[in-house]
């Protein structure tokens, strides 16, 4: 009996200087992928600005204390999480104060007292989350680095690391609870409870690679590039290719070789960078570009050495003939409708000047004419008589 239990607790023994072998083992691992990344690149965020929405502003649960280098301690009340308010979203940002390579961000996530798992209620919160790269504050202007659509509460890891090889100046946390329905395994709200963020890149510009010692290619635009594989992320005018290192062909120039170049003399190519023709230009062309026709140009066309002056001309005489019979079968037509008003005005001017007269005179008081009148007809009745 006695050895039986001897033997169950040599068991128990064992078992627990495993599981602790094995916490140790994975700590060792985290220390040692730290280590690694903090020899290659550093973190850009470090006590740099920071803005939160819904805060909660009478507790001292700032959004700065995600990047005071400071995450012992992941319960909300332990001074070193920045916790805001549960609402439909939640939004948190860093501005790194400039532009900068980076490769990798890590988010350490508020856990309370208990331990992280899918019994611990802020895994729930933690859940749908999203992380951004921007040039501006509006996440809509940058890039999605992670969105959060496969963990569950007994998954989704704390830390988490997201691996986001872009430019940027701001990064952005971001969840929300707006879309209805959610998997059963969310919170019925968001929150940005996060206790440390830490974005790793160069801090050194136009360098890329492990140790953010190896120059991006001279004709990348802005002098940036992958950070893992120095591929430029655009070129400057007359360039292209990954590593910018290819010159736009002959006809093109400008940038990402969009532009055609001009009637350079002999065929010659342009400038692949400006489009300049350096020995002038083909005859009928001027400008620095040769991209303007000049008048001579226009006029070669019907030179009697070109084939098309013929049928040119017979089209150019038709459209001629056939505008000036327009022009004066309108003059004709507006010369007759002038002289028929003209003749209206002839037949019965009297009949016209007297409508006139009714026109302007019938508000007048005529009693003054029948007087007239009537006198008129009486002197005439007496003589007849006489």
């Amino acid at each position: 009996m006695n050895v039986k239990r001897l033997s169950n607790l040599n068991f128990l023994n064992f078992a627990f200087d495993f599981l602790i072998v094995m916490d140790v083992t994975v700590w060792l691992l985290e220390f040692c992928i730290l280590v690694n990344i903090g020899k290659a690149y550093v973190n850009l965020a470090l006590n740099k600005p920071t803005w939160q929405k819904h805060p909660y502003l009478e507790k001292p649960w700032g959004s700065n204390l995600a990047v005071d280098g400071r995450y012992s301690n992941l319960s909300q009340h332990g001074g070193q999480c920045a916790i805001s308010l549960n609402r439909e979203t939640a939004e948190w940002r860093v501005d790194l104060g400039d532009k900068y390579s980076i490769y990798h961000i890590r988010l350490h996530y508020a856990q309370g007292m208990n331990p992280w798992g899918i019994n611990n209620i802020l895994t729930a919160v933690f859940l749908g989350f999203s992380v951004y790269i921007s040039n501006t504050t509006d996440k809509e202007n940058g890039v999605l680095c992670f969105r959060d659509t496969t963990y569950t509460k007994s998954t989704i890891p704390n830390p988490v690391n997201v691996t986001c090889p872009y430019h940027g100046r701001y990064v952005i946390y971001f969840n929300n609870r707006t879309h209805h329905p959610y998997p059963t395994d969310y919170s019925l709200h968001a929150a940005s409870d996060l206790c440390e963020v830490q974005v790793y890149g160069c801090r050194a510009k136009g360098v890329y690679g492990e140790k953010c010692s190896v120059k991006c290619p001279q004709n990348c635009q802005e002098g940036n590039c992958d950070i893992v594989n120095g591929f430029c992320l655009g070129c400057v005018p007359g360039f292209r290719g990954h590593r910018c290192e290819i010159e736009c062909p002959d006809d093109r120039y400008g940038l990402q070789c969009s532009e055609k170049c001009g009637a350079c003399k002999k065929g010659e190519r342009c400038d692949h960078v400006t489009g300049v023709c350096s020995n002038g230009c083909d005859d009928g062309r001027k400008g620095t570009k040769c991209d303007i026709v000049s008048a001579r140009d226009i006029f070669s066309i019907f030179s009697l050495d070109n084939p098309l002056t013929i049928p040119l001309l017979t089209i150019f005489g038709i459209c001629s003939f056939s505008l000036a019979l327009v022009v004066c079968l309108c003059f004709k037509k507006k010369r007759r409708t002038r002289n028929n008003d003209n003749g209206i005005m002839a037949v019965n001017p009297s009949a016209i000047q007297d409508n006139e007269g009714r026109t302007d005179h019938k508000s007048e008081n005529h009693s003054e004419d029948y007087t007239e009148l009537e006198a008129v007809y009486q002197n005439d009745d007496y003589e007849s008589l006489n």
